[in-house]
């Protein structure tokens, strides 16, 4: 009867958004207030610039381009409420995250004269009415801007669930059971994979850069910064990751207070909820390369099976998401669907090395009014949602960035990482563990061995995934795929990026897919009248990777029991 009621109001009024003088001024006020809100992590200076950038953006969307008669237009009721309760939720944990900036924020505050004087306490009070007013004065554009996203988001979810067919739905439905089930065992024996601690104490509310595993930030990422609860990003490279990651921590976080009663619900749930988009886009990519059900089932299982799939779904890390993305852009592209914008802003803002696969998206005819529509898009999103800071400071950020390069590497030495990365694309690396001393804490490190000799299996991968191309390069996706390993030759050997650190693992789960889809298409065109052949490889493949993959993880497994314990 509620709902009713509400649904019948909106009918009513046709939208609570319609537009009005007062309801764009509202709007105007709310978003500069968003901006600010969403803007802790930033000097005063750059704050303030990405403030009012912002200030003269949402008076353009406004009354210039009349965003909220766009927004109300049709708008769904069921998709009001969902907004509704997705603002309060945002709203919530961003105004929390922002008052645990205390600290930082009033030192930059006590830097100026006219606040030097004031006692701690003073501002403290100051500082917790002020993120409480701003919070709530964001809540009207949250809204507004919840209601634009689910508008575009829930027909791409619709479509999607129509084509599934029966056995990939059975597939998705097995995965996420037994996804559920483990990572709810795992999980509750160690915290290794979503916040180390050691005796209760967070390592990384200390220091960002403490990688336990592969030296990923995944303590930062989802325990002390949160990038999955508010647009909190982390560097300019993903600049608006959270952003698009936020609606899946949002549902996360709502299903872990329905659930309180489960140990480490939330951790659990998001880390599910990875699982199941990571599996989902194996979906996507089985049905661009055109595979029938059986071949897709081998596909699914030997994909699921690799390294990078079977560590980043217990290792909760940035690169989930953004493959997720960019997987359901190219899926947009090669079948012509009307979400190839608005999968390709996330897809690039998740992971901004994703922006060279624009051209999927356009004819040559349009080519420059598409580049420049997207480009505004972009540069619209990040400096409402406060990330401008990232890209006015983007000078520093490159001069810190090349130390990742390997620049004193020679190309030897980087196509030795280069070629050993490829194989662990599929297969378990080598691997030692180390200790560092840091304050009282002794942390354990488990992380890539170094590499001194050319991987053969590496090699011969590569060999095979460009046979693969060669044998479907009238194929679009075989010629795609193609490219994305060809890129990632570019970003890991030519430029050396996370060579210096010998991280390469990091990126493996960013470049596999296409390196496995090449190798798949290979022996598929190969043994095209031999499908006992054929089956009896993919048969071998799995029990390999079941027997060294699995084992490696449960290396891991055990590694984060003993020294990072759930106490």
């Amino acid at each position: 009867m509620f709902f009713m009621t509400i649904k019948s109001k909106l009918t009513e009024r046709q939208s609570i958004l319609h537009e009005t003088v007062f309801m764009n001024y509202l709007f105007v006020l709310s978003g500069t207030m968003m901006t600010l809100l969403l803007s802790p992590n930033a000097s005063i200076m750059l704050i303030l610039i990405s403030v009012l950038c912002s200030f003269i953006l949402l008076c353009i969307l406004a009354f210039k381009v009349h965003f909220l008669k766009i927004v109300s237009h049709d708008l769904k009721y069921y998709t009001c409420i969902i907004s509704f309760v997705f603002t309060v939720v945002m709203v919530y944990c961003s105004s929390t995250f922002f008052l645990n900036q205390f600290v930082a924020v009033s030192e930059k505050l006590k830097q100026s004269r006219a606040l030097a004087d004031l006692s701690q306490d003073i501002m403290s009070t100051i500082l917790t009415a002020g993120i409480i007013s701003i919070g709530f004065f964001s809540v009207f554009s949250i809204f507004v801007f919840f209601c634009y996203f689910f508008k575009k988001i829930l027909p791409i979810v619709h479509e999607n669930m129509k084509e599934t067919v029966k056995f990939e739905k059975i597939y998705l439905i097995i995965v996420s059971f037994f996804a559920l089930l483990l990572i709810s065992i795992i999980f509750n024996q160690t915290n290794v994979f979503y916040n180390p601690s050691i005796n209760g104490q967070d390592l990384c509310g200390f220091q960002r850069n403490i990688g336990i595993l592969y030296t990923t930030d995944t303590g930062y990422l989802v325990g002390f910064g949160n990038t999955y609860l508010h647009v909190n990003a982390t560097e300019w490279k993903q600049p608006l990751f959270s952003l698009f990651a936020m609606p899946f921590g949002i549902t996360a976080f709502i299903l872990s207070k329905i659930f309180f009663f489960v140990p480490n619900a939330y951790f659990i749930i998001i880390n599910v909820i990875q699982i199941i988009l990571l599996q989902f886009s194996l979906v996507l990519i089985s049905r661009m390369a055109k595979l029938n059900p059986s071949n897709a089932l081998f596909f699914f299982g030997i994909s699921t099976l690799s390294y990078p799939v079977l560590f980043f779904s217990l290792n909760m890390e940035q690169y989930i998401f953004p493959v997720f993305w960019l997987v359901l852009f190219i899926y947009a592209c090669i079948f012509k669907k009307q979400y190839q914008e608005s999968s390709f802003i996330p897809a690039s803002g998740s992971m901004l090395s994703s922006v060279v696969l624009f051209p999927l998206m356009v004819n040559k005819k349009d080519f420059i009014e598409q580049l420049k529509r997207t480009a505004i898009k972009f540069g619209i999103a990040t400096t409402i949602f406060g990330q401008l800071p990232l890209f006015l400071n983007i000078f520093s950020s490159l001069k810190k960035a090349v130390a990742f390069t390997g620049i004193d590497l020679s190309f030897t030495d980087k196509l030795f990482q280069y070629f050993n990365f490829i194989s662990l694309c599929l297969i378990k690396p080598n691997i030692v563990t180390d200790i560092n001393q840091y304050q009282q804490f002794t942390i354990h490190i488990y992380t890539l061995s170094s590499v001194t000799a050319v991987n053969i299996i590496g090699v011969a991968l590569l060999l095979v995934a460009i046979i693969g191309f060669i044998l479907n390069h009238q194929n679009n996706f075989a010629c795609i795929c193609m490219f994305w390993v060809a890129y990632s030759f570019v970003i890991l050997c030519i430029i050396g990026w996370g060579t210096s650190e010998n991280g390469l693992i990091l990126y493996s789960l960013y470049f596999s897919w296409a390196f496995l889809c090449l190798v798949f298409m290979a022996i598929e065109r190969i043994c095209d009248h031999f499908s006992a052949i054929k089956y009896i490889i993919y048969s071998i493949v799995i029990i390999i990777l079941a027997v060294i993959n699995i084992a490696g993880i449960y290396e891991i497994i055990a590694f984060g029991i003993k020294y990072y314990p759930v106490l």
